[in-house]
């Protein structure tokens, strides 16, 4: 199968270290690898694979804008184009051809869904009624199981608005627990936050800081899904979510996590998460967001359209 990936041009793909769109797909990129894919990419410039047999092109100078890739798939016949980008561009512009095409939305600054598009997030199904919609997931093999927790809660995600940090902080004064917040600094508030330890780019620190927390909290006002959530359950940690977007779709409530409508539900969070086991955690996650078994149902689909078929 003959493969363009088209990576965010905001963020590197790395194994680890980079943000959730960039990790996603690196995890997908290994799965086709081992398929056997012929692959080609337009990633940030600091990206980094591991993989010779990957073709790998960047947002540079050369390539910057939606014609620039419309002029490289018109050199090759590519079997499906996944476009990982956070704008969607090439839906945006072959809504009415007859290309195969692929989005990941985790976040939402995708208004559209032409039927041509397979849409791999669960949340957009309650927007959007034409095309596929498959659940994804991550590899949960790259995290371990962490059964002793230590006493806090934590926060991790980019210090701005629409990722809720506020929201965390105001459940942990009513509460009164112990919350550390890790994440790059946007908006210039760290200073007034209890506990920030800066941006965590190591897998293994991040893995033990969230791990060895009593809980996530990922009350984001505008994400799509978020990968930080599965990170989490795969690592034994339960998540708090509000109900406003569409990082609920990633919580099994009362399993994996809760998902709050209010404040008040948001307080009484805190005392049910510490009743969840680890263990199970994990296991309720991976049943619905393994990305190995997810892939054979999503790679099985590509490979019909390649035959000749339709979404």
């Amino acid at each position: 199968m003959k493969i363009l990936i088209i990576g965010t041009p905001r963020a590197p793909t790395l194994n680890v270290g980079s943000n959730g769109l960039g990790r996603h797909v690196y995890d997908f990129l290994k799965l086709f690898v081992k398929q056997g894919c012929e692959i080609t990419t337009i990633l940030h410039p600091a990206s980094k694979l591991e993989w010779d047999s990957v073709k790998q092109l960047h947002f540079t100078d050369e390539i910057t804008a939606v014609h620039d890739i419309r002029k490289l798939i018109s050199m090759d016949n590519y079997d499906v184009i996944f476009d990982c980008t956070h704008f969607k561009m090439l839906s945006r512009h072959y809504a009415k051809d007859n290309l195969p095409i692929v989005n990941f939305i985790l976040d939402e600054e995708c208004p559209y869904d032409p039927p041509n598009c397979l849409i791999v997030n669960s949340y957009q199904k309650q927007k959007y009624t034409t095309g596929k919609i498959l659940h994804s997931g991550i590899i949960f093999d790259n995290y371990k199981l962490y059964e002793e927790r230590e006493d806090y809660f934590c926060f991790a995600g980019k210090l701005e608005h629409r990722k809720g940090w506020d929201i965390a902080l105001k459940v942990a004064n009513k509460t009164g627990i112990n919350i550390k917040f890790a994440g790059p600094d946007t908006s210039g508030i760290s200073n007034s936050l209890p506990n920030w330890v800066g941006e965590i780019k190591d897998h293994d620190k991040f893995c033990d800081f969230v791990g060895k927390s009593q809980g996530l909290f990922y009350p984001s006002r505008s994400d799509a899904g978020g990968i930080g959530i599965l990170e989490a359950a795969a690592l034994g940690t339960p998540t708090i979510t509000i109900s406003a977007s569409g990082a609920r779709c990633n919580v099994v409530h009362g399993k994996t996590g809760f998902i709050a409508n209010n404040m008040k539900e948001l307080c009484e969070s805190v005392s049910e998460i510490r009743k969840l086991n680890p263990k199970n955690v994990r296991h309720e996650a991976s049943k619905m967001w393994d990305l190995p078994k997810n892939f054979k149902q999503i790679y099985k689909l590509l490979d019909e359209v390649r035959l000749g078929g339709r979404w």
